[in-house]
């Protein structure tokens, strides 16, 4: 994403080099893609789980529902074996495993219904045993849907696998085309790979953090932009954007030791421009004081 929008940034010497024009334009349907899979497999991941536990939710109330009319019959009556079989609650329900549940609220309805006239009084009535019966109808099918999930997030991951493979490819492929200009746009070749080593490498820690706050108060500000550039260079453009969070601070990883200067805004706030150097493998910290404006 972050060669991306450098590429759509530099589009006079994109569309100067054979061949890349094509190449920004399918990274930008690959990410599409890659964002959609990544997408449903958050759906899939928390959809089906929340709206099964809605269902038994559900079947639990109305199975204890019925269970306590149920033995306020039994006592009233003195049917022990009644009381017996009926004395749960939605807590012992809801512990009780998806077959397992499903088997009690079976014989509930059943004895439900046996004991349908002998409970009337205490409010058990068909239209409670129907309400029953529905939930576990919608519960019972709700119950294979974590292994189709299982199926489907399987499916999700190996279209992941693929694009990713896919974009690497493309990746390779722009590293080749945008070589050709190395002499005559040394800085856009300079960005360019600068933007390409922008990853999360195995054991290496952040390179950058920045703050950004207010001169009175040093309260931290959200939502500044903050734009990374070269210190060296006639290139303009920025190497990296991004927006200060919540209490004002962002991180960079893998940010090559060098000079550089950062540029940071926000409506309300005066720009404020300064200089600051990376050293190989220790943390910078950076911190910027907008004046409001």
């Amino acid at each position: 994403m972050a060669l991306k929008s450098y590429l759509e940034e530099q589009g006079t010497i994109v569309e100067s080099i054979p061949g890349m024009a094509l190449v920004v334009a399918e990274l930008k349907s690959l990410i599409n893609a890659i964002e959609r899979e990544s997408l449903q497999q958050l759906v899939i991941r928390t959809g089906v789980g929340d709206e099964k536990r809605q269902i038994k939710a559900g079947l639990v109330a109305s199975c204890a529902d019925v269970a306590r009319k149920l033995a306020a019959c039994a006592v009233t009556n003195n049917d022990q074996v009644l009381l017996v079989n009926c004395l749960t609650s939605d807590y012992k329900l809801g512990k009780m495993s998806d077959e397992q549940l499903v088997t009690v609220c079976r014989n509930m309805r059943d004895m439900g219904t046996q004991q349908l006239s002998a409970a009337a009084a205490f409010g058990l009535d068909q239209a409670g045993l129907d309400q029953l019966e529905a939930a576990i109808t919608a519960f019972a099918g709700a119950m294979p849907q974590p292994r189709i999930a299982t199926l489907k997030k399987k499916v999700a991951t190996e279209n992941l696998v693929e694009l990713f493979v896919r974009a690497d490819g493309l990746l390779a492929k722009s590293d080749l085309l945008v070589a050709v200009v190395k002499l005559r746009h040394s800085d856009f070749y300079v960005g360019y790979k600068f933007v390409r080593s922008l990853v999360d490498r195995v054991g290496r820690g952040w390179q950058l953090k920045v703050t950004v706050t207010e001169v009175e108060g040093g309260a931290g500000i959200a939502g500044a932009t903050c734009k990374i550039l070269a210190e060296t260079g006639t290139n303009t453009s920025p190497l990296l954007t991004r927006k200060s969070a919540a209490r004002g601070s962002f991180r960079v990883k893998s940010l090559p030791a060098g000079s550089y200067r950062i540029s940071v805004s926000k409506a309300g706030y005066l720009t404020k421009s300064q200089v600051f150097s990376i050293t190989r493998n220790e943390l910078e910290r950076v911190r910027v004081a907008l004046e409001k404006g």
